[in-house]
């Protein structure tokens, strides 16, 4: 035992022949590589958690999107049939002109002889 702890002491005591400024290195080094796997590690997670995020909205959107366009046709369809409507009133509406033009260019001279009236009028 006694051997164990003489050789312990020997190397705790012993001439480290490497310099400072290279273990030093060394550690800054060894600390750079971790934190820079963590910041890999952490950016890799985002990245991914970003990718996902935009997938949902991508379909989100184009949820939207479909619920949008079935509107728009449903209202385009509404359009043409209020369209067609209108444009037979348009015909309904001109054929009722012409036909009070005709009305009031025609004679209206409604005469009827005077016995004719006196017997309407109960004489």
């Amino acid at each position: 035992m006694l051997g164990i702890v003489s050789g312990i002491g020997r190397m705790l005591t012993a001439e480290l022949r490497i310099p400072v400024w290279a273990i030093a290195g060394a550690f800054v080094f060894f600390q750079f590589q971790q934190s820079a796997a963590v910041k890999r590690a952490v950016q890799e997670l985002v990245a991914g958690a970003e990718l996902r995020a935009a997938a949902a909205e991508k379909t989100a959107l184009e949820d939207i999107n479909e619920r949008l366009q079935v509107r728009a046709d449903e209202l385009e369809r509404i359009n043409a049939e209020f369209a067609q409507e209108q444009a037979e009133e348009d015909v309904k509406r001109q054929n009722l002109e012409d036909e009070i033009k005709e009305l009031q260019l025609a004679d209206n001279s409604c005469r009827i002889s005077e016995p004719a009236f006196n017997r309407l009028r109960n004489r």
